[in-house]
């Protein structure tokens, strides 16, 4: 569901958003959010395709989107998002 918030978001006007109970800042076509455990995300669009910026350089685009779960919906994407250490 966050993420899904997020990338929505993406596509608000420029602006503060609360999301999924997160706080979403929309500015020149980025999304970011910081997650629950204080970790920064960015979500931009490139060549139509979604792509998260975690921590420590991680990346990745989304390669499906909505999967149902149990407890909600989730994103697949083609990478791992690194926390950050320490």
């Amino acid at each position: 569901m966050l993420i899904t918030d997020a990338m929505c978001a993406a596509g608000c006007p420029d602006g503060l958003y609360s999301l999924g109970g997160l706080r979403v800042n929309v500015a020149g076509g980025k999304a970011t959010l910081a997650t629950v455990e204080g970790e920064t995300l960015t979500f931009t669009e490139v060549q139509g395709n979604i792509k998260v910026d975690g921590t420590q350089g991680s990346s990745g685009f989304i390669t499906q989107p909505d999967v149902e779960q149990s407890n909600g919906n989730i994103h697949v994407i083609n990478g791992v998002l690194m926390p950050s250490l320490g």
